[in-house]
């Protein structure tokens, strides 16, 4: 048996090499950087051992390579999870350090707030309705939104009911799994709610997302360009209750401002126009 536990010592000491800045107190092997132990005293049936121990520094540096081991892991599950979320690798740029400030700053702010907030958005089971004109930034900022938590570890996905309807309308089973499978996410982004759901197919399938996502108590964030009026004034019962259910789990934000894709296409004209001499 003690040739059995000199061996292990023996191992031990080849993977503790000592270091030219090492020093000895009593027989045991002490850091010359940290000045703790590098070896212990054990006695087994009589005899005495000094199997070799790891010092301050040692224990902080497998502290610190944990800790780099767990940001790489979670470096590559956020990068996994931008993926999924977004079906436009350009969305993966929008966020609230690339904002240009084009819209009104007081709601981008509210959406970093809200992003900031989750937590207790999820307890109030709380999303957003961002309604408002055409280009002003309404699918940008949820998009900024959803980056803010990816990066807080969340999951979240953004799509569209179009989207939606057009995977579960190409299936002949698994419908229900699939947007049950929706509410996997901590946030669901549907990015412009519109006039997709015109048919009683379309609408049950818009009913069945909001009401899946309202059951389970997730937050879901709703982009349109129809005002709450619009969304109330419909003639539809079916989308009624629809909207009334979409407003019951959303807080509605008017977004104001001037239309970006029209600045984006002015910009660009006038870029082609000097890069082309006209």
């Amino acid at each position: 048996m003690f040739e059995l536990f000199e061996q292990i010592i023996e191992e031990n000491k080849k993977a503790n090499l000592e270091n030219p800045e090492d020093y000895h107190v009593n027989g045991l092997l002490y850091c010359g950087r940290c000045h703790t132990p590098r070896q212990e005293e054990k006695e087994l049936m009589g005899r005495i051992f000094k199997p070799y121990i790891p010092c301050l520094c040692m224990l902080e540096e497998e502290r610190k390579e944990k800790e780099r081991e767990e940001e790489i892991k979670r470096m590559m599950e956020i990068k996994r999870n931008t993926g999924i979320c977004f079906y436009d690798q350009n969305m993966r740029e929008w966020t609230f350090a690339n904002d240009n400030h084009q819209g009104d700053a007081s709601i981008m702010n509210a959406f970093l707030r809200y992003a900031e907030n989750f937590p207790e958005m999820q307890k109030r089971k709380k999303g957003l309705l961002i309604y408002g004109s055409q280009g002003v930034g309404k699918s940008y900022g949820a998009g900024c939104v959803a980056n803010h938590l990816l990066l807080k570890g969340y999951r979240c996905i953004m799509t569209s009911f179009s989207r939606i309807i057009n995977a579960v309308s190409g299936m002949r089973e698994g419908k229900q799994e699939y947007i049950d499978d929706l509410c996997r996410y901590d946030l669901l982004i549907i990015d412009d709610l519109s006039t997709e759901h015109e048919t009683e197919y379309a609408e049950e399938i818009v009913m069945n997302v909001i009401e899946t996502r309202c059951v389970s108590g997730l937050p879901i964030i709703v982009t349109t360009n129809l005002t709450p009026d619009e969304l109330k004034h419909t003639e539809s019962e079916r989308k009624k209750r629809i909207y009334s259910r979409l407003f019951g789990i959303t807080f509605p934000i008017n977004y104001v401002g001037e239309d970006r894709r029209k600045r984006t296409m002015v910009n660009d004209y006038a870029e082609m126009k000097a890069i082309l001499g006209l």
